[in-house]
């Protein structure tokens, strides 16, 4: 659905369904689900822009615990900068 060029208006939508399951997946230890939420995570604000804005904290304070992970570093601060 995030890929379809005019799914905006269905994700904006579905935003405040799809924010808990993200905000759980960027917490999650695992480092191959925390990498696969954050490139979700890129993709989603791509497509709603602004509107991802009230969310914002709730999804950075599970991204925060893993900037000591080397391998996720870079991805962390990318998809920081989309936001």
């Amino acid at each position: 659905m995030v890929l379809d060029e005019n799914s905006a208006p269905k994700l904006i939508g579905v935003l405040s369904k799809v924010i808990y399951p993200l905000r759980a997946a960027l917490g999650n230890k695992n480092e191959q689900i925390a990498e696969r939420s954050l490139d979700a995570l890129k993709m989603l604000s791509d497509k709603v822009g602004s509107h991802l804005n009230p969310n914002i904290k709730s999804l950075v304070t599970p991204i925060v615990k893993h900037m000591g992970n080397k391998k996720l570093k870079d991805k962390i601060y990318l998809t920081l900068q989309t936001l």
